[in-house]
């Protein structure tokens, strides 16, 4: 009986231990697969937060060191991981916007406010101020030293769509003014040009008044043709748009810049195969001597003019310029050896009435508005 009492007590504890080590190798395997799966989670969301289109960044609360920086952050402002960590919250500010963080970092700190947001200036590496609207929130971090977490949104290409709108709204508006005054200023000359026409009626030719009053009608058909420009130019007139020989136009345009101004070469290469177009004479007239005008102005000790057209396939024409159905366009390339434009000239070189003479001295380039 002894005998198979000490059989049984073996045969148990051998069986307990090798449950035990089943059970101590489970729990072994299932935290393995815990810290993996753990790891494969935080390596997701760094990724996540690394590639968010919001800049984001971490820093102490009390000194504003910061502790962590997303690649959207170092890519805006053009730091690197190591510059990173010896920058403070401050050192990023731009200087109108030092006061709004330290209200914030107050509100988090004194008056228990967990979130704030605000429209606050940044600076890049290279000194470039960077509009952003900024949310900051204390962090969930359970450590000694409390921090707060920044996200950030480039406010730059949203404030260059808000200018854009502003300078449309605004042109579109002078449109409608200047429609509407050349409405009223063109019925006002109808009277005169009627008046005018009796008068010619009724007086013979070999009057002295009869030259007057020619010159008073010819000043009365000029001003109606600027009024009908300026109602052009506001999109509600009608142009008379026909089947027109760039080239033509190009060789009469230039020949009449030629006499005034005998310092200047002017350079035509001119496709002679060029494709007719269509559109309204008067209107691409007036565009290519303001444009003639412009270049030989900016040579004022002579240069060279040089006026090139050419055929484009359309496999050539620019996306942007192509429409539904693609077509081939004609090409005109004016260049001269002027003083050219600076960047910020060019960016409003399609307002209609922009220019950089003194008044009276210029209307602009007269381009169509780009789309």
């Amino acid at each position: 009986m002894k005998i198979e009492a000490l059989y049984f007590a073996g045969r148990y504890k051998l069986e307990y231990c090798r449950l035990k080590r089943k059970v101590e190798l489970k729990m072994k395997l299932v935290a393995a697969l815990s810290e993996s799966s753990r790891q494969e989670r935080l390596t997701t969301y760094k990724e996540i937060t690394d590639h968010s289109p919001w800049g984001v960044f971490e820093a102490e609360l009390i000194t504003g060191r910061l502790t962590y920086a997303n690649h959207t952050f170092r890519q805006t402002l053009g730091y690197s991981q190591e510059e990173m960590q010896r920058l403070k919250v401050v050192d990023l500010l731009a200087d109108g916007s030092k006061h709004l963080i330290a209200e914030l970092q107050a509100n988090l700190l004194v008056n228990g406010i967990q979130e704030a947001t605000s429209e606050i200036k940044i600076k890049t590496k290279t000194g470039e101020v960077v509009s952003t609207l900024m949310n900051c929130r204390i962090s969930n971090d359970t450590g000694k030293k409390k921090k707060a977490v920044f996200y950030f949104q480039d406010l730059t290409k949203i404030k260059l769509l808000e200018k854009e709108l502003w300078n449309s709204q605004k042109m579109e508006a002078i449109g409608t003014l200047a429609a509407g005054v050349a409405h009223d200023f063109n019925n006002l000359l109808m009277v005169i040009q009627g008046s005018v026409s009796l008068l010619l009626h009724n007086i013979e030719e070999g009057n002295p008044q009869h030259h007057l009053l020619n010159k008073m009608d010819q000043a009365v058909k000029a001003g109606a043709d600027i009024t009908r420009k300026l109602i052009g130019y506001a999109g509600k007139g009608k142009y008379h748009v026909v089947a027109l020989r760039l080239n033509n136009l190009i060789l009469e345009c230039s020949d009449l810049i030629s006499r005034t101004r005998k310092n200047v070469i002017i350079t035509p290469e001119l496709s002679q195969d060029l494709w007719p177009i269509h559109g309204d004479r008067e209107q691409i007239a007036q565009v290519l001597l303001n444009l003639f005008v412009n270049a030989v102005e900016a040579m004022p000790m002579g240069g060279e003019l040089s006026i090139r057209t050419k055929n484009l396939p359309p496999q050539e024409v620019p996306d942007n310029l192509n429409h539904a159905v693609p077509c081939g366009c004609v090409c005109l390339e004016v260049s001269d050896t002027g003083v050219g434009m600076d960047p910020p000239t060019l960016k409003r070189v399609f307002e209609p009435f922009f220019t950089t003479k003194e008044l009276g001295r210029g209307t602009g380039l007269g381009f169509p508005k780009k789309n």
